[in-house]
C-alpha cells in the first residue's frame, strides 16, 4: 500500500501535476494496487511526496521508504538548504530532465525516470473522423513569431488549421479539436514529459514536432547556467518515427508537412501510448520503484493503513516553507545569472 502526499487528494481537475495525481491514482486502480491518500507520514511502508514541500522537512520523522516528486522542484537550486532528502529516491519524468539534475551538482538521493500514464480511455480515436483534412496548431511558450510562420506556411499550401494555446483551452475543447485533426503541429517548449502531446498521440493523430534543443529555446527567453544550456532538451522525450516527424529547423517546415502528408495512414502514435505509457504499465512502473529497498508488488497487495489520522502540516513546517521560498527564489534568481 502506498501513502500519497498530494494537495491533488484535495482538489481535482488541472494540468500538468494534477493529471499525475490523477492518472497514477486511475491506473493503481486498475492494476489493483492499494493506496490512501494523505494518511498520516507513518500510516504506510511506501509513502510518495508528490508536491508538499510542507511534507518534506519532517522525512527523517517518517519510517516510511520515501518516493518524491516530481512535482516539487524544477531545479536542484529550488530546494532548501534546511532540507534533506537522504534515504529517499527522487523521480524525474524523463532521462534529459534527470541529466539536467545531475549536472546541476543534485547529489541529495538517487533519482529514477519514471513518465505517469496516459488515459487512453479518456482520449481515444473519433468515433466518426471527418474526411476533410484539418491541422491543429498546438503553441506553448515559443517565440511568437515562429507561429506567425507556421501559420502562414500552412495558409501558402492550402491547408486548414485551428490554433491552440497553452493556458487558454479546457479539455474538453482540446478533445473536441484532437477528434477533428489529420495533422498536428506543434510548437511547444521543453517538456519533462508532455502529457499534452501525449494525449494527442493517444487520439491516434499524427504529429510534426517543431523541437527545442536547448532549456532557453523557449518564449519569454530565459537564461539558465552554461552547464544546464548543454544538455539536449525536446519537446517530445517521448515519440519515435511511428508517431509523426521531429524537425528543429523551420526551414525543413515545409518539406516535414509534405512527407507526414503524403503518409499520414503509415503513423500510429496510439498504439506507441498503449505499449508504452498506458495507466497500468505505468502505475506497475511506479509500484516497482520501491524494489529499491527490495519491496515487491505482491508484498503491497495485502497490507493496509495503521489508522485514518490524516496528514496535516504542523504550523511551524508551514512558516518554514514561507521562509525558505522567500529565501529560495532570491538564491535562484540569483543563481538563473550565473
Amino acid at each position: 500500500m502506498i501513502n500519497i502526499i498530494s494537495s491533488f487528494g484535495y482538489k481535482t481537475g488541472g494540468r500538468g501535476p494534477g493529471k499525475v495525481f490523477a492518472n497514477l491514482t486511475k491506473g493503481l486502480e486498475q492494476l489493483g494496487y492499494p493506496y490512501v491518500v494523505n494518511r498520516d507520514l507513518n500510516s504506510t511502508r511506501r509513502l510518495w511526496i508528490h508536491d508538499s514541500l510542507t511534507a518534506l522537512y519532517l522525512l527523517g520523522e517518517s519510517r516510511a521508504l520515501k518516493v518524491l516528486g516530481p512535482n516539487l522542484f524544477v531545479l536542484p537550486r529550488e530546494i532548501p538548504r534546511s532540507i534533506s532528502l537522504e534515504g529517499s529516491l527522487y523521480v524525474q519524468p524523463s532521462d534529459w530532465a534527470k541529466k539536467v539534475w545531475e549536472d546541476a551538482g543534485f547529489t541529495g538521493c538517487p533519482i529514477r525516470v519514471w513518465p505517469v500514464g496516459v488515459d487512453t480511455d479518456l482520449f481515444r480515436p473519433a468515433a466518426q473522423k471527418s474526411r476533410a483534412t484539418r491541422v491543429l496548431v498546438y503553441h506553448k511558450q515559443r517565440d511568437p513569431e515562429e507561429l506567425s510562420r507556421i501559420t502562414r506556411s500552412l495558409e501558402i499550401l492550402g491547408l486548414p488549421f485551428s490554433v491552440i494555446k497553452y493556458g487558454t483551452y479546457v479539455e474538453d475543447e482540446y478533445r473536441q479539436v484532437l477528434a477533428d485533426a489529420s495533422l498536428v503541429i506543434w510548437h511547444g517548449c521543453h517538456e519533462s514529459q508532455g502529457l499534452a502531446l501525449q494525449e494527442a498521440m493517444a487520439c491516434d493523430v499524427p504529429i510534426l514536432v517543431c523541437d527545442v534543443v536547448r532549456l532557453s529555446d523557449s518564449w519569454p527567453l530565459q537564461q539558465f547556467p552554461t552547464a544546464l544550456e548543454s544538455v539536449r532538451v525536446t519537446a517530445a522525450p517521448y515519440f519515435d518515427d511511428s508517431c509523426g516527424i521531429k524537425i528543429t529547423s523551420l526551414g525543413d517546415f515545409g518539406q516535414a508537412v509534405d512527407r507526414m502528408m503524403d503518409g499520414l495512414g503509415q503513423f500510429a502514435p496510439r498504439e506507441y501510448v498503449l505499449k508504452n505509457l498506458s495507466l497500468e504499465t505505468q502505475a506497475r512502473a511506479f509500484v516497482g520503484l520501491w524494489q529499491h529497498w527490495g519491496l515487491n508488488l505482491e508484498e503491497g497487495l495485502s497490507e493496509t493503513a495503521t489508522g485514518e489520522r490524516k496528514w496535516r502540516a504542523p504550523l511551524l513546517a508551514r512558516v518554514r516553507v514561507r521562509v525558505d521560498r522567500q529565501r529560495g527564489s532570491k538564491w535562484a534568481r540569483k543563481g538563473a545569472k550565473s
